[in-house]
């Protein structure tokens, strides 16, 4: 008896071997059975590039688009703030 996961593969394996995705999907479960069964993986990286792939996928996502840049204001210092409250309470 085959996990259905195992047979859908060996499915789409058998109608085309050299799917890229397919291969990324097999390497993905075989760390995850790893990391299932107390093992630790050398490059924890690579799974988390998959997963990230896999997931980009699954949500009609580019996979390859580039992760545009966030600008984050910083804010001001703990003791500007208190100064700057105490000024306020001071009106």
């Amino acid at each position: 008896m085959r996990h259905p996961v195992i047979r859908k593969l060996l499915a789409v394996i058998e109608s085309n071997s050299e799917s890229e995705e397919i291969a990324n999907n097999v390497r993905t479960l075989h760390d995850v059975a790893l990391l299932n069964s107390g093992f630790a993986l050398k490059d924890t990286s690579l799974l988390s590039t998959r997963i990230n792939r896999m997931m980009a996928i699954s949500l009609s996502l580019d996979p390859n688009e580039p992760v545009e840049q966030e600008v984050f204001e910083e804010e001001p210092a703990a003791e500007e703030a208190a100064t700057e409250e105490a000024k306020q309470t001071e009106l």
